[in-house]
């Protein structure tokens, strides 16, 4: 092997060394700008959650409130209270 076909070798060893290098970063940082952006959104996400969690939450309060308050008035009926509204039937069995 001449001197000369050894210096391209080496010549081409390097470039292509060079170039594998330069993959190599360029999918870094494509991989590091792609985990910034989904670290992101997963913040955006979470945030997203806890608002529809304590959304959530609030409706629940809602119902169990609103089921006492009708719990209460059906007692309030069964002893005989009359509402705003009501009307009277009489059976005739009285």
């Amino acid at each position: 092997m001449t001197e000369e076909k050894k210096a391209r070798i080496a010549v081409a060893t390097t470039v292509a060394s060079v170039l594998l290098l330069f993959v190599l970063i360029v999918v870094l940082i494509y991989q590091m700008a792609n985990y910034s952006a989904i670290r992101k959104q997963r913040a955006i996400l979470e945030r997203q959650k806890e608002i529809l969690e304590e959304g959530i939450s609030d409706k629940e309060k809602e119902i169990a409130n609103r089921k006492t308050e009708w719990q209460m008035e059906m007692q309030a009926r069964k002893y005989g209270l009359m509402f705003p509204g009501d009307s009277r039937f009489e059976t005739g069995n009285d």
